[in-house]
């Protein structure tokens, strides 16, 4: 018998997560699969980088997959950057999409990626 658990364990590593910190900007960049399995990657590098003061950016582009559990990770992301910097995103196709569906798109501020 196999536990949800032990299912999970099983899942390759479908999402990569880095954090880059340009002079007062802090850059996420996702890729991959954000979804039950992998969300809490994700919330937990967003609530590590909550303490830099200045704008948060949080590059979407290579997501290939997003589920309601990673647009649930962006919504705490969103309010919580609220009450202490500014949390702008750069979507890829697969989040405007699921932010579109939901009625969500203007829950987030949007910005243009950083040049390289």
């Amino acid at each position: 018998m196999t536990t949800a658990h032990a299912r999970f364990e099983q899942i390759p590593d479908a999402l990569h997560v880095e954090v880059a910190h340009r002079g007062r900007r802090t850059l996420v960049t996702v890729r991959g699969e954000l979804d039950l399995a992998t969300a809490p990657e994700l919330e937990r590098t967003l609530t590590a980088q909550a303490h830099h003061h200045g704008p948060l950016l949080l590059d979407l582009r290579d997501v290939s997959f997003i589920d309601a559990t990673g647009v649930g990770v962006l919504l705490r992301a969103a309010a919580a950057a609220r009450r202490r910097t500014d949390l702008q995103l750069i979507p890829g196709d697969a989040v405007i999409r699921l932010l579109e569906l939901c009625r969500l798109r203007a829950h987030f501020s949007y910005t243009d990626p950083p040049p390289d």
